[in-house]
């Protein structure tokens, strides 16, 4: 389920540049904008389409003036050199036209916290999930690198039942 999110404590932080664009609009001259996704920390997420590669994507988008903005882009080349099938991959990031962005892949699914709105997961899928994540977290650890901000909402199941982790490194550096 897609929803659209707004953090209150959003208000504090002022207005990014890129709150003027909407969908249609396009990025770096390839990514078109079609869906915003969620509002928080200054920042927006967008599902975009990648004209080039012909293929859906998310798009994280904040002020290039933002003080995150240097952390953002060290966040996705950290976060873009992890091999697991589980943790969807950061394919571009880049500062210019006054936006900082970072392109992630985009799967089609349902997040952990929309699952357990219907109350809890029986045993057997929760123990499956939970090790997965744990899993694909390991493999990231091995080589020196953290989430940093591991929600039910970074936890996606996607269409065909894999556990996908999003938002790694990248979502930290977005909440400061």
């Amino acid at each position: 389920g897609e929803h659209v999110t707004h953090d209150p404590a959003a208000g504090s932080t002022p207005p990014s540049t890129d709150q003027a664009r909407g969908p249609g609009d396009l990025l770096a001259d390839r990514y078109r904008l079609s869906d915003l996704l969620q509002e928080t920390h200054g920042g927006r997420m967008w599902r975009a389409h990648d004209l080039v590669l012909s293929r859906d994507v998310a798009v994280h988008l904040i002020a290039a003036t933002d003080p995150r903005a240097d952390d953002l882009l060290s966040a996705a080349r950290r976060s873009a050199i992890l091999v697991d099938r589980r943790i969807l991959r950061v394919l571009d990031a880049e500062s210019r036209d006054d936006i900082c962005y970072v392109v992630s892949e985009w799967a089609d699914g349902t997040s952990l916290d929309i699952l357990l709105e219907d109350g809890p997961l029986d045993a057997q899928r929760a123990a499956w999930i939970t090790a997965e994540a744990a899993s694909a977290l390991a493999t990231a650890h091995a080589v020196g690198y953290a989430h940093g901000r591991l929600t039910p909402e970074s936890v996606l199941i996607d269409i065909s039942g894999t556990v996908r982790i999003i938002g790694f490194a990248v979502d930290a550096a977005l909440a400061g």
